[in-house]
């Protein structure tokens, strides 16, 4: 016997952790599953918009410094929450020195390049230009150490433009045995991100139903919350969303 369980962060109780990546949903009445036989439970379907950041001050990402006269002076960007790429990063950061005075003939003597060949990001400097690139963990997003850049430099690392956030693991209290990284969890869905646009929404229906058994007989509640590959909770920026879940009895 299988039933559809239709959870829509919409109707989450509106108390207590109380946010759209993590919330309780209420069965009025309760669930009671018959305790001889077996229960499980599948996402069959999902419906998110892709909403998260990968700048924010939650992740001590937001800010650099430069300087234009070789250190003397510095001038602090600050980055919006925001999803960003290489070249909004770029962008971003000669948009606050053009206001800042510090461009000529549009030319900007601080440039983040993306080099396609060797996959890294290479900082040019010009004209006794500084980056500060310490007390931040900016530099992990463009693969630089925690360093005062006062000459041309290419990343030292592979760039992590995403903040580690390439799959979204969708997780429920109710159960308990599925298996992540080697490690038994409550997971009941991974989702890569890799083929998601930034902003929009998007549906995922597993082309196979991968089936978790609830360990509980009564179902009152059921959590539902969001974390990345790095098990940090991902902030969906208040957008709500929805799935469905199968649960199947034998």
């Amino acid at each position: 016997m299988e039933r559809a369980i239709h959870i829509s962060s919409v109707d989450r109780v509106k108390s207590g952790v109380s946010k759209c990546e993590d919330f309780v949903i209420k069965f009025t009445p309760s669930l009671n599953l018959d305790n001889k036989m077996r229960h499980e439970v599948a996402i069959d379907q999902i419906s998110m918009t892709y909403s998260w950041h990968n700048i924010s001050p939650n992740y001590n990402n937001n800010t650099i410094k430069y300087s234009n006269d070789k250190g003397s002076t510095w001038k602090t960007v600050t980055f919006p929450n925001g999803m960003y790429s290489y070249s909004d990063l770029d962008d971003y950061l000669h948009q606050i020195m053009k206001s800042n005075g510090h461009v000529n003939d549009d030319k900007y003597d601080i440039n983040l390049v993306f080099v396609l060949t060797t996959y890294k990001v290479v900082i040019e400097l010009s004209n006794n230009y500084q980056l500060d690139l310490r007390n931040t963990k900016f530099g992990e997003l463009i693969g630089f150490s925690p360093k005062l850049i006062i000459a041309t430099e290419e990343g030292s690392k592979l760039p992590n433009i995403t903040n580690s956030i390439d799959s979204l693991h969708i997780n429920s209290d109710i159960i308990s045995d599925s298996i992540v990284g080697g490690i038994t969890s409550n997971t009941l869905l991974v989702i890569p991100t890799g083929t998601l646009k930034r902003s929009f929404p998007f549906v995922k229906e597993p082309k196979r139903a991968l089936f978790n058994e609830v360990y509980t007989s009564r179902i009152s509640q059921m959590r539902v919350y969001i974390t990345d590959s790095l098990s940090r909770p991902v902030d969906l920026n208040g957008i709500d969303w929805h799935m469905t879940i199968i649960l199947k009895s034998t």
